[in-house]
């Protein structure tokens, strides 16, 4: 989808997950540990931990084709504009609003078609939909990059001039303009946009063949022999299906090089790079600096290594051993209740207009939560939403566990951010925000 920010979010320097593991440390403690009998979303509520797609986003597949004319007039209005948008300061206030409506009803289709997939990913229909919607918006405003870059200083200032509103646009076209460089012909970028769908196939197949190849369990209490069998037995498995493993790999890099080649970067790498504000030799500083760190990743693993050996009186510890934990120790589990009482709490001190919208998210009434384990449900756990509607949590399912109450908590973070900004009346243009360095902490070893 066509953003006058064109390039993808990133996290912060300290980013949302770090700072609410570390609130989350001080608050999940007070909780007890598993319990027996323990349900993580009692079945008489399970209904109510599923998306109400009626609710916010359309009654029915049917319902949201219907609507897709809102977006198709949307579209044929801001083509309307093609070849004429630099030619007027109405015309650029026009195009750039027309753009930002394009942007939020796109999202709404597709963000219903993503999630229709993802509560049944035999649905293969809707995620092929909103990928062919993708690419059709794309190609369809593909000119309006074009004209942007095309607009010179003089008269960028002069038409801000005539109308002052277009100041909040500046930011989102300098960003654009960075990109002539890198910016093919019209005709041969509506051609590159009309082939997106084709590439959607990567993370489907890798969901097979995961789902082919599952990890084999390995008992935090089983004895070393059997733990090490059953980690050998995992990667055995998958070595099975290697070739396939390997060209899910493979393919998407030499497709992602060769295109960016065609956009004159000598490499993927090199356009990833350029996207997020960096350059090659501050990446390359950046891994040596990390490099030079490397003995204080080593002692921490050492340390665990210790640890496990004065726990068992293990000679020596080995990779399928680092799981183990001292006998009768129970990891502690909490309901889905306890989880959204712990994630309100420990996000309490961000305010109380935060805190009403994480209320509104969590609430099961609002239908924005789709958490209930099952069949033919997309891994992992992820936010959907943008600016203008109602975002939204979705979960492979949510079993209790720390580590789902920590993803909750982060993908919640991400939601209410947006209602955020649509209730603060931010533009669409800069839903992405600025782009800075991601720091990810790892709040599992946080609260160890």
């Amino acid at each position: 989808m066509l953003s006058l920010v064109k390039i993808r979010p990133s996290g912060r320097l300290l980013s949302r997950r770090g700072i609410t593991a570390v609130l989350l440390c001080g608050v999940v403690s007070g909780f007890a540990l598993a319990q027996d009998n323990f349900v993580a979303i009692p079945p008489q509520e399970a209904s109510r931990y599923h998306i109400n797609f009626a609710r916010n986003f359309f009654a029915s597949p049917d319902a949201e084709k219907a609507d897709r004319a809102k977006l198709y007039a949307a579209l044929k209005d801001l083509e309307s504009f093609k070849g004429k948008v630099a030619s007027s300061a109405d015309n650029l206030e026009r195009a750039l609003e027309l753009n930002d409506s394009v942007q939020i009803q796109f999202h709404r289709h597709y963000g219903y078609l993503y999630l229709r997939n993802a509560v049944n990913t035999n649905d293969e229909a809707s995620l092929a939909e909103g990928a062919a919607l993708d690419a059709e918006v794309n190609t369809r405003t593909a000119f309006l990059l074009q004209e942007l870059m095309q607009i010179d200083d003089h008269a960028l200032t002069a038409f801000v001039a005539r109308k002052p509103l277009l100041k909040d646009y500046l930011a989102a076209i300098a960003a654009i303009r960075r990109y002539q460089p890198y910016t093919l012909s019209l005709r041969e970028e509506e051609l590159l946009s009309a082939t997106s769908p084709n590439n959607e196939w990567q993370y489907d197949l890798y969901a097979k063949l995961r789902t082919r190849t599952p990890p084999t369990a390995v008992p935090a209490t089983a004895d070393q022999k059997a733990r090490e069998e059953a980690f050998k037995m995992s990667y055995a498995n998958q070595a099975a299906e290697r070739d396939l493993y390997a060209f899910t790999l493979t393919r998407p890099a030499g497709s992602r090089t060769r295109l960016a080649q065609l956009h004159h970067f000598a490499d993927a790498a090199s356009e990833v790079y350029f996207d997020n504000y960096w350059t090659r030799a501050e990446v390359d500083d950046l891994v040596e600096q990390i490099a030079r760190k490397a003995d204080l990743y080593k002692r921490y693993q050492r340390i665990r290594a210790d640890y496990i050996k004065k726990l068992t009186g293990y000679k020596e510890v080995n990779l399928w051993d680092m799981s183990t934990r001292p006998p009768g120790l129970q990891r502690p589990r909490y309901t889905i209740d306890q989880a959204s009482r712990i994630i309100r709490d420990a996000l309490a001190p961000l305010g109380a207009e935060f805190g009403q919208e994480l209320a509104a998210l969590l609430d099961p009434a609002n239908g924005r939560m789709d958490i209930v384990p099952g069949e033919h449900r997309k891994r992992g756990g992820f936010s959907k939403g943008f600016i203008g509607t109602d975002s939204v949590f979705y979960s492979g399912g949510f079993g209790g566990s720390y580590r789902d109450v920590d993803v909750l908590a982060h993908e919640a973070t991400h939601a209410v951010h947006r209602q955020l900004m649509t209730r603060n009346h931010v533009l669409p243009r800069y839903a992405s925000g600025p782009k800075y360095g991601d720091y990810v902490f790892d709040s599992r070893t946080l609260c160890s």
